[in-house]
């Protein structure tokens, strides 16, 4: 009957997913804790009226999946809405993965479940020789600063803020309020370099050329002379770093709820505009793995 012929704990569907709601309540913003609930409220409403027969998390199949993605295309506000289906399937997903951490099911059914090819109407991340150009034309300090950017999804005036204090080398995070921002090898290894020459760990991490720290205005300004000369188009803006960084982390196959919080978006649906980066199959996904 397209079941998981493996061994695995049996649970109900409403204590499964009545687990899950608690643990996410302790995970997730209040706004993204409401998304998870009406998009797991609409599934059993799905379930109740078309599979009755769906009781236990295992039951849940690529093939009833797949049905309830039908479904959602044809009742999605009236018409086809590519991002709600797709957000709607997402935030199932991180229910499910949930069930592998305890053990109830083996395998992900949604990961087998093809989500809606959604175009992007804008240019958001930057291409390999578009980075390559812009790196070439720009000056330290501010070389070393979009760097960082690039590789923490940093908003400009949380980079201008940044201090020594917000390092910790031995987890290889940075601390930016309540957010914890893995460090990648190549930012870590660049932050480290910059901390050898450093006197005083309470100081900005970036500094001007005269010894005063960097405002967004800055960073705006330096980006706008070198963009042209990168192959930028002219409404490329100091965002397309932060992009650049979250679609990395989307098709790394980082948790949707987790890119969240490391970008300190409060509504996993914002998440949303980088619709086009998202992996579309388990194809996809595993690709080059």
């Amino acid at each position: 009957k397209g079941e998981l012929q493996t061994i695995v704990r049996e649970i109900d569907l409403d204590i499964f997913f009545a687990e899950f709601l608690k643990y996410a309540q302790s995970q997730c913003h209040p706004h993204t804790l409401r998304r998870l609930k009406a998009a797991i409220e609409h599934l059993i409403i799905f379930f109740h009226n078309h599979c009755p027969n769906v009781k236990k998390l295992s039951q849940i199949t690529p093939r009833v999946t797949e049905d309830y993605k039908a479904f959602l295309i044809k009742t999605a506000r009236g018409t086809c809405n590519e991002k709600i289906v797709n957000l709607t399937v997402l935030l199932l997903r991180e229910a499910l993965e949930y069930g592998i951490k305890t053990g109830h099911i083996n395998d992900n059914p949604t990961l087998h479940v093809r989500l809606l090819d959604v175009k992007s109407s804008r240019e958001l991340v930057f291409n390999a020789d578009q980075w390559g150009k812009l790196l070439q034309q720009v000056q330290e300090p501010y070389r070393s600063v979009f760097i960082l950017m690039r590789q923490t999804g940093l908003r400009p005036h949380e980079i201008a803020d940044l201090t020594w204090q917000q390092m910790d080398f031995n987890r290889n995070v940075i601390f930016v309020k309540s957010r914890e921002i893995p460090l990648a090898p190549e930012a870590l290894a660049l932050l480290q370099g910059m901390f050898k020459k450093v006197i005083d760990y309470k100081i900005r991490v970036f500094i001007d050329a005269s010894g005063e720290a960097l405002r967004p205005a800055h960073l705006s300004e330096q980006f706008d002379l070198v963009k042209r000369s990168a192959g930028l188009p002219v409404q490329a803006s100091l965002a397309m770093f932060r992009h650049s960084f979250a679609c990395d982390l989307l098709q790394k196959r980082v948790s949707f709820l987790m890119i969240g919080k490391i970008l300190g978006v409060h509504d996993v649906s914002k998440l949303m505009i980088y619709a086009s980066c998202i992996p579309a199959s388990r194809g996809d996904i595993f690709k080059g793995i």
